[in-house]
């Protein structure tokens, strides 16, 4: 068969959607011919390959069944019936990560940031579930304000192994979760680990901007110069002057909590002991210090957390 009739009979099927059973019988063996033509010449005969064919499409359309009653059956099966099943599998993991995950979710529980009814005061389904999503529910982790920073952390990783579980366990019926603070950063020339330890040797205040630095501010001279009236807090976003930025859920609130203590209401967001915007060369030694005290010992600055990856490889 060339390819000239090969064309012909595509053409045929994109322009006329009535093709009767022989035109479609006599197209597949048109194509089917054309594949057995560019594939390996061995194990190449139509008795093992027509036979191949006939029970590849028997299985698929059994798997295929299989999992459509599968997903059916999930929709009404309990989130907290799912969650259960997840622990009970946290028994056969080695006793370092079965203390973790179990810590981890037992805060969870406790702080019950998953909820497992749903506002008709029934019990909350994977259909419903996966309809909120994983995300909400990180961000309320990382708004929690009765867990320490690294509570949160340890926190946010169980939720995520449960979400990966329960992502497989139900064939992706309900998709995994992942860590939006994380892939913000992937490409940052700074990794999240390195980040997450060297904001804990950093004031409220310098943390603050560092934070805003590295999730997406344009740059650090806005950041000083920021001004409160720039801060949209409903909607999680500040603005700057080419344009406005959206930042995560807990970083806002952090910025909010931040203001109500601060006691210069003035209109800039951070300022010195004097009032004024703080020094570019403060920072810059903040930074330093802090950054001998984490365990990588890689010196951040400023200017290098706004650095992606590509940037640092290129010599930008």
């Amino acid at each position: 068969m060339n390819n000239t009739h090969f064309e012909e009979q595509i053409k045929l099927v994109l322009e006329d959607s009535e093709i009767d059973e022989k035109q479609a019988f006599l197209l597949f063996k048109d194509l089917w011919s054309l594949c057995r033509d560019q594939a390996s010449k061995s194990n190449n005969s139509e008795s093992f390959l027509k036979p191949l064919l006939s029970q590849f499409s028997k299985e698929t359309y059994e798997m295929q069944t299989k999992i459509k009653t599968f997903s059916t059956f999930l929709k009404d099966v309990p989130l907290m019936i799912a969650l259960g099943y997840w622990i009970k599998g946290i028994l056969n993991m080695d006793e370092f990560w079965r203390k973790k995950y179990f810590q981890g979710i037992k805060n969870l529980l406790e702080m019950k940031v998953i909820h497992f009814v749903n506002y008709e005061g029934n019990n909350l389904t994977l259909e419903e579930f996966r309809k909120i999503g994983h995300q909400e529910i990180i961000e309320n982790i990382r708004c929690a304000k009765e867990w320490s920073f690294f509570q949160k952390e340890e926190a946010v990783q169980s939720y995520l192994q449960f979400s990966h579980s329960l992502a497989r366990d139900t064939l992706n019926f309900v998709p995994s979760g992942y860590d939006p603070d994380r892939n913000r950063t992937c490409n940052r020339f700074i990794q999240y680990e390195d980040f997450l330890e060297f904001v804990q040797h950093l004031s409220v205040r310098d943390a603050l901007i560092a934070k805003l630095i590295y999730f997406g501010a344009p740059s650090i001279e806005e950041i000083l110069s920021l001004k409160i009236n720039a801060i949209n807090s409903k909607k999680y976003l500040i603005s700057f002057k080419k344009n406005e930025v959206v930042f995560p859920k807990h970083l806002i609130g952090d910025l909010v909590s931040y203001l109500q203590e601060k006691s210069d209401q003035r209109e800039l967001m951070f300022t010195n002991v004097r009032g004024s915007e703080v020094e570019r060369a403060h920072l810059n030694h903040a930074f330093s210090r802090a950054s001998e005290k984490i365990s990588s010992r890689k010196k951040i600055t400023p200017g290098s957390l706004l650095k992606l990856k590509n940037e640092i490889s290129s010599g930008v």
